[in-house]
């Protein structure tokens, strides 16, 4: 453990000299991506704040039937069941093709050029409608949220004042960190997505797990509930799970403190001659 604790030391000390690469270009990548993305989702908010605290306000009370308080919520809300999968899908599948081109880059440094090609449109299409539905399950968790802030206020027999400031900690909330998180994840996911279909397309036989290499790394710090610190560098089967149960970072189907708001990515492994893996 030790041992262990000293490699990471020295990896982020070595990273923060700026002798280890942090992946640089690949870390701007994914902040310009996440901000569009975060900007583009806080639109379909703009206004919504104000008109949906002004009416409960005019009002008077909070919706005493589960049933009112969910309608009330999706009078200001509905339109996040379409228009927010779509936000999201049309970024993750701009996501989706810069990993294909960081895997045709990492291919070629490692010797395996390929001509660069477009994902198939089945392809295409599978990995658009997974992202959309993923982000229509967000999309009702954010109503839901909503709507069970009016059910705590009606059970609490809070007034309409003290209603109306718990539905304004749900808008800041969402201003302060909810649609970060959302943008970050949804496009580290679908960069990670494109990647492994392309390394799967060319019939690269590994992949290898890549942190950004700083101190923001999660198992940089003893709070952390996931160690992807000690993971960097770990090199599995193309279709084997890393020791921490995902398939590539931001999978969504392993753990959740595994993957949200992750940073980190794939790219092939290619043995050196005699090299076991």
């Amino acid at each position: 453990m030790r041992a262990e604790k000293m490699l990471e030391e020295v990896t982020s000390f070595l990273a923060d000299c700026g002798c280890l690469p942090a992946f640089k270009q690949v870390e701007d990548g994914l902040l310009v991506a996440e901000e569009k993305l975060e900007r583009q989702l806080w639109k379909l908010f703009v206004g919504v704040e104000n008109r949906m605290i002004s009416q409960l306000v005019s009002m008077g009370y909070v919706p005493q039937d589960p049933v009112r308080r969910l309608l009330f919520v999706e009078e200001f809300l509905k339109h996040l069941k379409d228009e927010l999968p779509k936000v999201v899908a049309n970024n993750a599948m701009e996501s989706a093709g810069r990993g294909r081109i960081f895997a045709f880059d990492d291919l070629k440094e490692n010797g395996i050029s390929y001509s660069y090609s477009d994902f198939d449109s089945w392809t295409y299409g599978r990995l658009r409608n997974q992202s959309y539905t993923f982000s229509r399950n967000t999309s009702d968790r954010i109503i839901g949220d909503f709507s069970r802030s009016l059910s705590q206020s009606y059970k609490k027999g809070l007034g309409i004042e003290e209603a109306s400031k718990e539905l304004q900690r749900e808008f800041d909330q969402i201003k302060e960190y909810r649609l970060k998180r959302i943008a970050r994840t949804e496009i580290n996911s679908a960069q990670n997505e494109g990647i492994f279909e392309t390394l799967s397309e060319f019939g690269v036989k590994y992949k290898q797990w890549i942190t950004a290499r700083d101190r923001r790394v999660r198992g940089s710090k003893p709070k952390d509930k996931a160690n992807h610190v000690k993971m960097h560098g770990e090199v599995v089967g193309l279709y084997e799970r890393f020791s921490n149960g995902l398939f590539f970072p931001c999978d969504r189907t392993g753990e959740m403190r595994e993957w949200i708001h992750c940073r980190c990515r794939i790219r092939p492994y290619i043995p050196k001659r005699g090299e076991t893996v």
